[in-house]
């Protein structure tokens, strides 16, 4: 039930079972650049209705490595359909000869809001915001079913709705990418660090070759990219790539966190920055010590989220929740779970919530 509420759209758009080029209309848009290809945008058409798309070319793929490439999307298409917090994949296709990964298309990026903000830097309260948001999605891959690393998560790769809830992308693409060689050779440029991620986002073992990365890397990555929120600029910025791997590798040195920056917060990206990943805190642990932090910096009581409002609105309007049989707390999760909310960032009392 909940993956078939998250199939539908506001808009009535229903996620079609088998991606098909020729329900796939392209633009000429381009929505951005990474290291694995352009991002143009697109429509999508299923069953009568368009959507709005995001479609990653990732170049022509070899037909020996097509089978293995198209299911380790398909893999990645049923975690974006069971997570909360990761942008929507609906599939993949061959469009003009190029294998295209085709997205939900999102209103802008962290990174594009962090350049909206005074002095292009975030808020102590709008950083742990992110964090806990961020942090509870990493939870949802680190602990599903198919066990998802990130491997290069930076605020480009988090998408903000029109309510500026974030959304991881890119989530286990560059895995997929660096095990389809075609594809690799293709993005020669950035050969270098498409295996692993960006250059001022990567953990010290990502460096290496010969090591395997887990989700302690994607915590090191998180820690980068609070860093990023709170001083307005990317790690290391202004240093080339050789040198930021020597520094980090060699040196053993972190990123620099702003000198007046909440005690709190900067403790808790310092644990990401440990050097060894096994000493680093876990998705979960970030998450319940960044929403204990959040809660404490607000006070007694958490400003409404824009999704928050909407739930509580749903419920005013929604007299079927008003049945004498129905417990409070009933009735906010019957809420949240048709606003695909997740009711248990609702910290406060029953009886306050639906005041």
């Amino acid at each position: 039930r909940d993956v078939s509420e998250r199939l539908r759209t506001a808009s009535g758009f229903v996620e079609p079972d088998e991606l098909k080029a020729e329900d796939l209309e392209m633009t000429d848009y381009l929505l951005g650049e990474g290291q694995y290809g352009k991002v143009y945008a697109g429509v999508l058409l299923s069953k009568g209705k368009r959507e709005s798309v995001a479609v990653k070319m990732m170049g022509a793929v070899d037909t020996h490595e097509v089978r293995a490439y198209e299911k380790e999307i398909a893999t990645l298409r049923k975690v974006s359909r069971t997570c909360a917090r990761v942008c929507r994949l609906y599939g993949t296709c061959v469009k003009d000869g190029k294998h295209c990964i085709v997205m939900k298309r999102y209103r802008s990026s962290l990174a594009a809001f962090l350049k909206e903000q005074p002095g292009r830097k975030m808020s102590t309260e709008q950083t742990m915001d992110y964090a806990v948001q961020i942090s509870a999605a990493l939870v949802e891959l680190h602990e599903g079913k198919h066990q998802v690393v990130v491997q290069d998560l930076k605020p480009e790769n988090v998408l903000l709705d029109e309510h500026r809830e974030a959304y991881l992308a890119d989530f286990g693409i560059s895995k997929v990418v660096n095990q389809t060689a075609s594809i690799r050779q293709s993005n020669v440029s950035n050969a270098s660090n498409a295996m692993k991620g960006t250059f001022p986002y990567m953990s010290p073992e990502s460096f290496d070759e010969s090591k395997v990365t887990g989700f302690a890397t994607d915590m090191w990555s998180l820690g980068c990219t609070l860093v990023e929120l709170l001083a307005g600029e990317a790690p290391w910025a202004g240093l080339p790539q050789q040198q930021i791997m020597f520094s980090v590798c060699v040196h053993k040195k972190t990123p620099a966190l702003p000198s007046d920056g909440h005690p709190g917060l900067c403790a808790l990206i310092r644990k990401c920055f440990s050097y060894e990943p096994e000493d680093r805190p876990t998705a979960r642990q970030v998450y319940d010590e960044a929403k204990s932090l959040r809660l404490s910096e607000a006070g007694s009581r958490m400003p409404f989220t824009e999704k928050e409002k909407r739930l509580l609105q749903w419920i005013k309007q929604d007299t079927s929740l008003c049945d004498e049989g129905m417990l409070d707390m009933q009735a906010v999760e019957q809420a949240a779970k048709q606003l695909q909310v997740d009711s248990s960032v609702l910290e406060r009392s029953n009886s306050e919530v639906l005041q």
